[in-house]
């Protein structure tokens, strides 16, 4: 039978990661599922290599727009996954705003998470995934989760974070996020506990899984 793809989307620093991670763990765990075999797919590791790029030209880049990602290559991926074929994802680094030389493998499963910003954006991702969530979150509570993860895990400046924010990230989001936030099946708060957004999610995919033995 093929997978079943689940998209996970919402804006930047909106809980969208955390919540797909916690969701796997209770998929894994949940009675009804904890035989299937799970993966997950970061949209993020699809941005378009700028290796031809100076480092300073890559930063001045619009990395929230959809034309930053390489939505072609993440269908045939995901297509890939949903019929049972290994794919190998690449993989994007924020210190140099490029892809390494190496993918990373990843197994076929029975369940397929998709996460990032822009997915719904994408008709061609849309007709793929079976099941997707908005996480919606208030900008100003993403601002604040942004400049915390970026100026920790990623080295950047608490300035260089609010000037990509208010430049791009917040535009883009108006542009693009927002309007796509209507085609989600199911829309949950990224600033609730991650319990209520989990259970909401697992109420609604579980008939959609037990369709598949």
């Amino acid at each position: 039978m093929p997978a079943t793809i689940i998209a996970i989307a919402g804006p930047s620093g909106s809980g969208k990661s955390l919540l797909t991670e916690h969701l796997k763990h209770a998929l894994s765990q949940h009675e009804a599922t904890h035989s299937r075999s799970l993966a997950v797919v970061c949209e993020d590791a699809y941005y378009h290599s700028q290796a031809h790029l100076s480092l300073a030209d890559r930063a001045a880049l619009n990395f929230d727009h959809p034309d930053a990602l390489d939505h072609d290559q993440l269908e045939r991926d995901l297509l890939a996954l949903r019929d049972g074929h290994p794919v190998n994802l690449p993989v994007y680094d924020y210190a140099s705003h490029t892809r390494t030389s190496e993918p990373i493998a990843l197994a076929a499963a029975d369940i397929v998470l998709v996460e990032g910003c822009l997915l719904l954006s994408q008709e061609r991702i849309r007709e793929v995934v079976d099941f997707s969530v908005f996480v919606a979150t208030d900008l100003e509570t993403c601002l604040t989760r942004r400049i915390a993860r970026d100026t920790v895990e990623r080295g950047r400046t608490k300035d260089s974070v609010v000037e990509q924010f208010e430049s791009s990230v917040r535009p883009m989001y108006h542009a693009f996020l927002a309007p796509s936030a209507r085609y989600a099946d199911l829309t949950v708060s990224g600033e609730t506990a991650t319990d209520v957004a989990l259970r909401s999610i697992i109420e609604r995919v579980l008939p959609l899984l037990r369709q598949t033995p």
